[in-house]
């Protein structure tokens, strides 16, 4: 079983976009299903405002979880336009023991 989770992806993120990140877990064996879990909201770093094709890093680890088999993530992109929405490349999850 897995305690943490480690996400790592690139962003494009104009002025006025928003990035937020939850997660939710499961253990083999329960009753409640992973689909009908609740979301976890994920502490991202401050992400700076880059032009449309320049892509910053961004790392965050979720850690001291209760120990999980199983998870899922779901990353939000939103802005306060159409046109002003962040373009995520690159991502990698793992789930650390």
């Amino acid at each position: 079983p897995a305690t943490g989770i480690m996400i790592r992806f690139t962003v494009a993120k104009p002025s006025g976009a928003y990035i937020e990140a939850y997660y939710r877990t499961s253990n083999d064996g329960e009753t409640i299903p992973l689909k009908d879990k609740e979301y976890n909201q994920v502490t991202l770093p401050t992400i700076t405002d880059t032009l449309p094709d320049e892509f910053v890093e961004v790392e965050a680890l979720v850690d001291n979880i209760e120990s999980f088999d199983a998870f899922a993530l779901k990353l939000v992109l939103k802005g306060d336009s159409i046109g002003q929405a962040p373009t995520v490349k690159d991502l990698r999850v793992i789930a650390l023991a």
